[in-house]
């Protein structure tokens, strides 16, 4: 795995709430590009630096497992989007 030059200080880890339907396009072994997957968890992995910026999502991947991945590489679905739209229009 090359690395891309960015650090993890710099880089920026979008925080996902329990239950978010989540995407990856990165190509994982356990992992399907593009299908939607929900968020079990969303934590910082460090315990003893309360304002590390680095996310970890747990996630159930394709062999039923719970795996943690950073978050950087996911994001919102369509259809999570378009549902939180939804939201607030009507509030």
């Amino acid at each position: 795995m090359s690395w891309d030059g960015i650090y993890s200080e710099e880089r920026d880890y979008p925080e996902f709430e329990i239950g978010t339907e989540v995407k990856t396009m990165r190509k994982y072994k356990a992992l399907t590009p593009g299908r939607g997957y929900t968020v079990l968890n969303c934590f910082n992995p460090s315990s003893w630096n309360k304002e590390d910026k680095r996310r970890l999502i747990t996630i159930l991947n394709d062999m039923g497992f719970q795996c943690h991945y950073s978050s950087h590489y996911f994001e919102k679905t369509d259809r999570e989007i378009r549902n939180e739209r939804i939201k607030q229009i009507l509030e």
